[in-house]
């Protein structure tokens, strides 16, 4: 799906084995010199954790975790805060981590 993402945004993007065995990492050019790197576990086709990069320099990292046990979805709330009046929303696919990243999410 990232990779997808990406290709229907036309954002380059490259994949390599990740640093542990049934790991794979996926490099997006956000930017000029903004990078997003997943790292996604094959055995459980998740995202563990995307690491954000401005000129090589880590400036981010979102870390995922999953619940696995069905019981323990009985302590979770969702909850849906719908937009602000005026306020719109782009589609702009994986591109929003870029806007995220720059302070401009929202604007």
């Amino acid at each position: 799906m990232i990779r997808r993402d990406s290709a229907e945004k036309e954002v380059w993007f490259r994949t390599t084995p990740g640093p542990q065995r049934g790991k794979v990492q996926v490099e997006l050019d956000l930017a000029p010199s903004l990078r997003a790197v997943y790292a996604i576990d094959l055995e459980t086709d998740v995202v563990d954790q995307i690491e954000f990069l401005k000129d090589a320099s880590p400036v981010g990292r979102l870390v995922f975790t999953y619940l696995q046990d069905s019981a323990a979805w009985e302590s979770v709330r969702l909850t849906y805060r719908s937009p602000g009046s005026g306020s719109q929303i782009n589609d702009t696919g994986l591109l929003w981590l870029a806007d995220l990243i720059s302070g401009s999410l929202g604007q």
